[in-house]
């Protein structure tokens, strides 16, 4: 076997071995308490290594306007990404739309309207 398929085979070995313990957000949950005005985000992400395979980014917009960009250096801990924000008065009708991007592969992406 010459050189560039060797090269291009182990190439094609680390991505797709990267792929398979790379993982999306699972899910994302969310709690809006009016009383305080305290918005609060939880992203499902389990992995073994927080501090080298997290949640690097949530975006929020509100009504479809950017609203709140935070980047993140690691995740809460090896379960979950959780973070609070203390809001203006959200209405009722008001949509926020949350955005959770893994630091290695893969975005999750929800919408919710305020009742």
């Amino acid at each position: 076997m010459g050189r560039i398929p060797t090269i291009i085979i182990v190439l094609l070995f680390f991505v797709f071995s990267t792929m398979a313990f790379a993982h999306p957000p699972e899910a994302i949950v969310y709690k809006y308490y009016p009383e305080t005005k305290i918005l609060s985000v939880g992203v499902s992400h389990p992995v073994k290594e927080s501090k080298k395979h997290f949640i690097k980014l949530i975006e929020i917009k509100l009504n479809g306007k950017d609203w709140i960009t935070q980047n993140f250096l690691s995740q809460t801990n090896k379960d979950v990404q959780a973070v609070s924000y203390a809001v203006v008065d959200l209405k009722k009708g008001d949509v926020i739309d949350i955005s959770a991007v893994c630091s290695v592969s893969g975005e999750l992406k929800k919408t919710i309207k305020i009742e």
